[in-house]
Formats: structure tokens, C-alpha cells, sequence
């Protein structure tokens, strides 16, 4: 993964870090709008995301199948997230300056913006047919509640069961469970970027904004 320059907190002594970690955890902005802009990428590289569980989009693949590949790509982000979180405790071990440009915490921003990314993409996929089964939980409205519970991500392996459980209600067709689960990993990556003192918010606009740019399919045969 190349790496971005992250708006997050580069110094213990910068007026940034000092004015959030004066605060308690802003809740979530709006991403409804924004969550749509990203599917909407994603569509114009060549990626098809489901928009339910039960139709199929040609005869030898059905949307189920390809909701777990999705799936299994947020699970390989999770795993990359998990090796620059690696490079950045090694970093610390070595008393790297943070005033460093490309510092170990833009690497891991960048993995929780791509896990956050290909979630929200996901929820915003699903919402049209999750209203219209008459569930009433927008994206935003999921973000909050989750936001307001808690903090029940005990690291990695919590994202990896919640991957895990969103797999079992896609191959059961449980669409709301899927969004319910889709929402707790994103509540979760916000926590766990928090947490090193990272704005995921602002990572996931970063990163939008250089997924823009990437090329079809981004130079891959994969359509997922």
C-alpha cells in the first residue's frame, strides 16, 4: 500500500493532539452522503457490490457469493492494518520523531481508512433494500448508536469475529444482522484509531480522495 500523509496527531505536544485529547471522543459526521460517493467509485472502477442477498447478477455467480468475497477483503485489510500496527510499536521501540514525514502512524491511518472504506461502501449497498424491507437504521443513525455504546472492540480478533459473524448472515441471507455487523466494524476501527490518536474521519477523506484517482479495477482482473 502507498503511503498518504494522514491528518492525525504527529506530535505529544501539538496544539492538535492537545485540543483532542483535552475532549472526550467526537461522535461520527454525517456519511450517508459520503458512503455513497465511495460505492459510486467503486462502480466506476469495475466493481460490482451487491445491493441484496437474494438476486443474482449473472448465472454462475449469485450476490451471497460475492458479499463473502467482500467480506474476505475487509479481512485481508484488517490483516495489513495488523502489520503496520507491528511497524509502528516498532518505531516506538526505537524513539522515532514523530515530526518525521510517512511516520509509521500515516501507514496505519491508511489500513483503517481502507477497512473503514470498504464497509461503509458495503452499508450504503444494502440500504436502499434494507428500508424498503422496512428497516428504518441509516448509516448515520447505526454509527451513532454504536458510538454511544460501550467500547466492546477488544482488538484485532473482535474485528475478525465481527468479519466472521457478517459472513454467516450474508450466507443466511440476514440482511439486517449483515448491516448491524457491517456497522459494529466501523465502530470499531473509529475506536481502535482513536486509540493511537488517529482521525479516522479524516483518513477515510484522504483516502477517497486517492481512491479517485486509481485506475480501472486498479490495474487488477478481480471485479470485486
Amino acid at each position: 500500500m502507498s503511503k498518504l500523509r494522514i491528518t492525525h496527531l504527529p506530535t505529544p505536544t501539538s496544539l492538535v493532539e492537545t485540543s483532542l485529547m483535552a475532549h472526550s471522543r467526537p461522535a461520527p459526521p454525517p456519511m450517508q452522503a459520503l458512503s455513497q460517493e465511495m460505492l459510486d467509485v467503486a462502480t466506476q472502477h469495475g466493481f460490482y457490490t451487491p445491493a441484496s442477498l437474494d438476486s443474482t447478477p449473472d448465472k454462475s455467480v449469485s450476490d451471497i457469493e460475492i458479499m463473502l468475497a467482500k467480506l474476505a477483503l475487509i479481512s485481508t485489510e484488517i490483516t495489513e492494518a495488523i502489520n503496520a500496527g507491528i511497524a509502528l510499536r516498532r518505531l516506538i521501540a526505537n524513539d522515532t520523531d514523530w515530526t518525521l514525514p510517512n511516520n509509521g502512524r500515516d501507514e496505519l491511518a491508511s489500513e483503517f481508512a481502507d477497512i473503514a472504506i470498504r464497509t461503509l461502501s458495503l452499508m450504503r449497498a444494502l440500504e436502499p433494500s434494507q428500508q424498503a424491507a422496512g428497516y428504518t437504521a441509516t448509516i448515520d443513525s447505526a454509527l451513532l448508536e454504536y458510538y454511544n455504546k460501550p467500547h466492546t472492540c477488544n482488538g484485532w480478533l473482535d474485528l475478525y469475529g465481527s468479519v466472521s459473524r457478517a459472513a454467516e448472515h450474508a450466507r443466511k441471507q440476514r440482511s439486517n444482522e449483515l448491516f448491524w455487523e457491517l456497522a459494529h466494524i466501523v465502530s470499531s476501527v473509529e475506536r481502535m484509531a482513536w486509540d493511537h490518536r488517529i482521525d479516522i474521519w479524516a483518513a477515510i477523506q484522504t483516502k477517497h480522495a486517492a481512491n479517485k484517482l486509481r485506475p480501472y479495477r486498479h490495474g487488477k482482473a478481480a471485479s470485486v
